[in-house]
């Protein structure tokens, strides 16, 4: 009897401790109960641009026998309290950090501004070195960076009352080919192979209706080999899966939404219409996608079938992120933020200023410091005391090579100690 009570004891002892560690949040968060709604095919009049209509300023570059690979940097794996490396002061003090494009490269950092926010310079393009901050000038020009391979790089600049696309070496500039572009303000993504590119048609600007197409680009040639648009509605940006584009369209007026897919290869959409007002976020994880709708719902829809959209209420809506296999809604107009566990059906608020996930670290914003946290249990990994920068902080990037932070009047880089 005594050696059962024993046993007992251990066991009981055991279950308490597991159900203490290994799920870290999941077991304190709370459960969403799931509803499924069918989803019905829809057709919003998309348009395709006519191939003779494509390629008519482009100063084509080789073909290559080679596939352009996205170079992607290695992430921070630093530890504990992190102190500053250096700090660059900027010019004017109110620039916000979306004015600032930065893009890793293997060579540096490389940062382009529209307006004057480094001391000489005006619209701007240059290369950080990320041992010391020392900037160097590359242009006077702003640029708008899209995919490398760590040899050349996709980019998006000025060309008279219009842009251009076109693909440089990133030293010595060497220009592969240009583009003059019929859309501004873009965006690019890699999805099997393919160069996808959302931007607004540089003739709508300023009318009624902004008017936005997606693309498919050449990487080697820069020709565009399809070009479509959509007249009618509020197109944002695209997100990718390993097999295709996908994007949002919000019908305001009618307060209707559309969840469109998009075959990299040929340009063919096809599209469902979602029981939801407007759609905030978008997410390709594994074969579904994931959407955070104004209403508030969290909803799951198979990327090949798009025949049903599984929901789950969690009360707030906004940017959609993929972490440790969680998925983590933030909002930065509410600061509210949500980790949500598809496996377990759980969810938990974060309680941060802000959160958002920056080249796989989970980085949260707090009231006294910046950290890198556990996806699993939310347990810090790095951190910085605030106490070392300005207000108006933010994150803007982070590599094997530190964390580039910006605050008010400077940007700076912090790494670990001895580092």
């Amino acid at each position: 009897m005594q050696k059962k009570l024993v046993v007992l004891g251990v066991v009981t002892l055991v279950a308490i401790l597991c159900a203490s560690c290994g799920s870290g949040w999941i077991n304190n968060g709370t459960y969403l109960e799931k509803s499924t709604e069918e989803l019905q095919p829809a057709k919003t009049g998309w348009i395709a641009t006519p191939k003779e209509d494509l390629n008519n300023k482009l100063e084509k570059g080789q073909p290559m026998d080679k596939d352009f690979v996205p170079w992607e940097a290695e992430e921070f794996d630093g530890s504990g309290q992190l102190g500053k490396k250096w700090n660059i002061k900027l010019k004017d003090k109110t620039i916000p950090s979306f004015f600032l494009d930065l893009k890793a490269l293997k060579q540096g950092w490389m940062v382009s501004t529209p307006i004057d926010a480094f001391d000489g310079y005006k619209p701007f393009l240059g290369m950080i070195d990320p041992e010391t901050g020392k900037i160097k000038k590359i242009k006077d020009k702003y640029y708008k960076m899209g995919p490398t391979n760590g040899e050349y790089v996709i980019v998006n600049g000025p060309l008279g009352s219009l842009s251009a696309d076109s693909c440089w070496k990133i030293y010595g500039s060497k220009v592969l080919w240009s583009s003059s572009s019929t859309s501004i303000i873009p965006e690019y993504y890699f999805v099997s192979g393919k160069l996808i590119k959302t931007g607004i048609l540089a003739e709508s600007i300023n009318k009624e209706n902004d008017i936005r197409s997606i693309n498919s680009i050449d990487p080697w040639t820069g020709e565009v080999l399809w070009e479509i648009i959509n007249p009618l509605y509020d197109l944002h940006y695209a997100k990718t899966s390993d097999k295709y584009a996908f994007t949002k369209l919000n019908d305001s007026k009618n307060k209707m939404s559309y969840l469109v897919r998009i075959d990299p290869e040929t340009g063919k959409v096809d599209e469902v219409k979602l029981p939801y007002y407007q759609i905030h976020g978008i997410e390709p994880i594994g074969k579904n996608i994931w959407i955070s709708s104004s209403e508030g719902h969290l909803a799951m829809i198979d990327e090949e079938s798009m025949k049903t959209a599984t929901s789950v209420k969690i009360g707030m809506s906004g940017t959609l992120y993929s972490i440790g296999g969680y998925i983590l809604v933030s909002s930065n107009i509410t600061k509210e933020s949500v980790l949500y566990d598809p496996e377990s059906g759980k969810s938990m608020t974060i309680n941060a200023q802000s959160a958002n996930v920056i080249n796989g670290t989970l980085v949260l914003e707090e009231k006294d410091k910046i950290r890198g946290a556990d996806p699993k249990t939310l347990a810090t990994t790095w951190w910085i005391d605030k106490k070392d920068l300005g207000t108006e902080t933010s994150v803007v990037w982070l590599d094997w090579r530190g964390v580039v932070v910006q605050s008010k009047g400077s940007m700076a880089c912090f790494t670990m100690p001895g580092k």
